[in-house]
């Protein structure tokens, strides 16, 4: 079984990564025999990444993928769906079946005996963020002309605009499965007229993920020159760079906010590195975590790498999914309705704040409110989180007997 990944990475973003080892993982649990090609925007990076993955199995190879959002490479894209046009017209009308493409990226799909699409939840047009919904479908474009079966795997969708509506319509109706990670996604698909009857939810697929032994933890720790008690807390904190560049203020506010639950609370925070962009103009939450750093006056007790936490508080949501996982209790402040829906998932979805509407005083008293409780949700989440993994794990499952 040759499976293609596609409209995703797994070097960059830890969310990304999160998604490509937990599907890899849940497919080779059905398809024991089941191998994989990630078509990437960042070869070099992915491929690096990929030996990691492959350290006991080399189940995952890389692939370039033509297709970055500049003027050249839509030309070059566009080059080879008219190819791909024409082999699948020799393929249906001649019975050329074994027709070679010599393209690397379309011999991907031709080769492919399945499609996976883990866009994410870039299938979507965010007013202020992204609108990438028909950039992500033309990643599907050459599934649908080599008649290759595809998914849409773990994913959370919309909104749209007018102009995506059409492009997003098509694509998801001719999907073998469509796995939805939240309700509001398969409203929004209901919203566009999609009828595709193969529309399953369950929980993101990164909560298939076993969480990291407490050793490796404190090896990471110790090998960053990080000593910790045994008695003192720490809380993980996860700012966005993506929120920076749209609020002025959001570092001023994470600095007030680590500096107040310190005081409150006792603790040492733990600022956690989840995006790490391979050029200087992107959004490396790196740099935003020096900022936030930088204008903290309790310097002291905050590090920065990932750490075993009394309590997590994240902009990124596969960050928060590891702390979920791990019976962690999590607060959000994110911008898309996907935060809300994964911790509907587990019941926390009180603590899911917007970070245009949401005041520090509120965030502050929230994370009062979740770090009094701690001991009653980290026994709640234990139950919670484990039915998040039979859900994500099930995913793979569903996909097996809709594709047989």
């Amino acid at each position: 079984m040759n499976i293609l990944l596609i409209n995703t990475n797994c070097s960059y973003n830890k969310g990304s990564e999160a998604q490509v080892v937990s599907t890899i993982s849940a497919f080779r649990k059905v398809y024991r025999d089941a191998k994989f090609l990630l078509l990437s925007y960042v070869y070099e990076f992915d491929q690096e990444s990929a030996k990691a993955i492959n350290k006991e199995n080399d189940i995952l190879s890389v692939r370039g993928y033509p297709m970055n959002g500049n003027r050249h490479t839509f030309i070059c894209y566009s080059y080879h769906i008219i190819i791909c046009i024409l082999t699948a017209i020799l393929q249906k009308f001649i019975c050329l079946n074994k027709l070679k493409l010599n393209q690397t990226f379309l011999k991907a799909y031709n080769e492919a005996d399945m499609v996976i699409d883990l866009s994410g939840d870039t299938i979507a047009d965010h007013k202020n963020f992204y609108s990438v919904a028909i950039k992500n479908c033309l990643g599907v474009l050459p599934a649908i002309i080599l008649n290759k079966p595809y998914v849409i795997y773990s994913q959370s969708i919309g909104p749209f605009r007018w102009y995506s509506r059409w492009p997003v319509r098509f694509c998801f109706n001719r999907a073998k499965a469509i796995i939805l990670r939240e309700k509001i996604s398969i409203n929004a698909l209901q919203l566009i007229n999609v009828k595709n009857e193969n529309v399953f939810l369950k929980a993101d697929c990164a909560f298939a993920l076993d969480p990291a032994p407490h050793s490796r933890i404190k090896e990471i720790l110790i090998s960053e020159g990080i000593q910790l008690t045994d008695n003192e807390p720490l809380v993980g904190i996860s700012v966005s760079r993506l929120i920076e560049i749209r609020n002025d203020q959001y570092v001023s506010q994470m600095a007030k906010y680590i500096d107040a639950i310190i005081e409150e609370m006792k603790v040492k925070v733990i600022l956690v590195p989840h995006v790490a962009h391979y050029d200087e103009s992107s959004q490396d939450s790196r740099d935003t975590q020096r900022r936030v750093f930088e204008n903290l006056k309790n310097k002291s007790k905050v590090v920065v790498v990932n750490g075993n936490y009394s309590l997590f508080m994240g902009s990124y949501m596969h960050a928060c999914i590891a702390a979920l996982s791990s019976g962690v209790p999590t607060i959000v402040l994110g911008w898309a309705h996907k935060y809300k829906g994964i911790m509907s998932l587990v019941g926390l979805d009180e603590f899911v704040f917007d970070y245009q509407s949401t005041s520090l005083e509120h965030l502050i008293e929230a994370t009062l409110k979740q770090w009094k409780d701690r001991e009653k949700v980290r026994r709640y989440l234990s139950e919670k989180a484990e039915q998040a993994r039979e859900s994500a794990l099930q995913a793979a499952e569903v996909v097996k007997q809709v594709i047989e």
